[in-house]
């Protein structure tokens, strides 16, 4: 016997910008994002999370990275999250990469995206030392930030400004497929739009609700339900410290 699949109104996705900016003036002080930090998840609320993307997103913009492919490499972090939000958000292409990726297929992928930057986890360091483009670890993120944060502050809103085609690339997804090579998915803003419009037709997300992000972020699958449609929701994205501590961050964080 099928059992019936009940459907919601749901609702219609225009850009994730839109979608981004939306939850954080309904759920300004709720928390978007949590991450362990110095042995204790810290909550990020929506209103934080708004200012560092639009911060960085004005810095790169002032720094030339319009329309350019800016490779986000690294584990599942606020980060990560936030320069794939500034990208995504009219600015660049995200190119999203399988973190146990090794520098020789990374520089391939530089190669034939043509990725002008890349923001990385310290950790892989040695991996992108040799690229020839411009580099960013994720520790410098926040002097970024501040960079551009005070250019908002001096009057400078072009990157708030930036118009969105639905149409243009917005993401390529480099994993590893079951031969072990690497291959890159391209995805636009109506793609992942119109997955995330079905999502709120057939899922609920409240407020309160808490997601534990355990899949790597370059996953389609887990991007899109498991980090960008809590955020379009008001819910709280968890990321989980690694497959060995499940048990305890469940305990932590009660997703």
């Amino acid at each position: 016997m099928k059992l019936p699949i009940k459907y919601h109104d749901g609702k219609r996705i225009e850009n994730i910008r839109a979608a981004i900016r939306a939850s954080a003036r309904r759920y300004s002080a709720r928390p978007a994002i949590m991450q362990k930090l110095a042995g204790s998840y810290r909550e990020i609320s929506y209103a934080e999370l708004l200012y560092k993307v639009e911060g960085l997103g004005t810095e790169l913009l002032a720094r030339g990275f319009y329309g350019k492919k800016i490779i986000v490499y690294g584990d599942n972090c606020l980060e990560w999250a936030t320069v794939f939000l500034a990208s995504v958000c009219g600015l660049a292409v995200a190119v999203t990469v399988d973190k146990d990726i090794d520098a020789s297929e990374l520089a391939r992928i530089v190669k034939k995206t043509e990725a002008e930057a890349i923001f990385y986890s310290p950790r892989l360091e040695e991996n992108v030392a040799a690229l020839p483009i411009k580099k960013y670890s994720f520790n410098s993120l926040e002097a970024l930030i501040e960079e551009g944060t005070a250019k908002l502050a001096r009057g400078n809103t072009d990157y708030l400004r930036l118009s969105i085609d639905e149409s243009d690339l917005a993401v390529i997804s480099w994993g590893k497929n079951q031969s072990g090579e690497a291959k890159g998915v391209m995805l636009s803003q109506k793609n992942i739009c119109f997955d995330l419009g079905e999502l709120t037709k057939t899922l609920i997300c409240f407020p309160e609700d808490v997601f534990l992000s355990v899949l790597p972020l370059h996953h389609v699958y887990e991007m899109t339900c498991g980090f960008l449609y809590p955020l379009i929701s008001g819910g709280c994205v968890a990321f989980c410290e690694g497959l060995r501590y499940i048990s305890r961050n469940i305990q932590e964080v009660r997703p």
